[in-house]
């Protein structure tokens, strides 16, 4: 099972994701509140839709750390101030992908 480590929760706004869960692919990671704003910060400059399932990379220290989303709410739509935003410190369960 997937320990939860942080969580940003804001009101929701029409048009957007309710809620978003991403975890990384390759690596465990340290999560903390100021990682989950970095990484959150990254994807509101996209203003692109997102899926369920989804993977994109965020550049941490000069590498390309991949991630995949793997629960969202409704199953796609753009990310914005208001979604709840979860990051993972372990990748998925592999029958999941």
């Amino acid at each position: 099972m997937l320990a939860l480590i942080a969580k940003l929760k804001m009101d929701h706004k029409k048009g957007s994701l309710n809620k978003l869960e991403i975890s990384p692919l390759d690596i465990r990671i340290s999560v903390d509140k100021d990682f989950v704003r970095f990484v959150k910060d990254r994807l509101l400059k996209w203003r692109k839709p997102v899926a369920l399932e989804d993977v994109f990379t965020v550049k941490l220290i000069g590498h390309k750390v991949p991630f995949m989303i793997t629960k969202a709410h409704p199953s796609e739509g753009v990310i914005d101030k208001y979604t709840e935003f979860t990051i993972r410190s372990s990748p998925p369960e592999r029958e999941r992908w």
